[in-house]
């Protein structure tokens, strides 16, 4: 499996298995108590469709389609952090690392740094090659839940990755 497809398994699987807090969203506790959270509004109903095709999309390797799935979730639902995720991860996967980042500050302001958040940027981190920004991430999301196989297995990715550059 490549780099590119395991990205793309692992970020559709944090968007289809949310992990506590707000299940509708997917979105966890925040790293610290005053860190900013948002107050998250339900999905517009034209929301969820449009994520569920982009998830199916971005899970197909057709990032292009995702992208534009995603969009249209953002612009139904602001405050929809699952889809404002999605994009990031369909913008990273489409090498819009400046697009990628804008949409992880939009989750950020909107949800707080939550689990999934972390997780995300920090793997996004790690695909370019900016391991202490990523070690950043994934240890203060490693933090909120140590048990979390997802940020786990950044952390082993991260560790086998800088262990290589020596």
């Amino acid at each position: 499996m490549t780099s590119r497809q395991r990205f793309a398994s692992l970020a559709l699987l944090l968007l289809a298995a949310p992990l506590g807090g707000c299940a509708e969203l997917g979105v966890s506790a925040p790293v610290a108590a005053d860190a900013p959270v948002a107050s998250i509004p339900q999905n517009s109903p034209a929301a969820p469709d449009e994520s569920t095709a982009a998830k199916r999309h971005f899970r197909d390797g057709e990032f292009g389609l995702a992208e534009a799935g995603f969009q249209r979730a953002v612009e139904a639902a602001p405050d929809n952090v699952e889809a404002w995720l999605g994009l990031a991860a369909a913008h990273n996967q489409l090498g819009r690392r400046d697009l990628a980042d804008r949409d992880y500050a939009q989750a950020e302001k909107r949800a707080g740094r939550t689990v999934e958040f972390l997780n995300n940027r920090g793997y996004s981190w790690l695909t370019r090659g900016d391991f202490a920004r990523a070690r950043k991430d994934l240890e203060a999301a490693a933090r909120i839940e140590p048990d979390n196989e997802f940020v786990r297995g950044n952390i082993q990715r991260l560790d086998e990755r800088a262990a290589a550059r020596r």
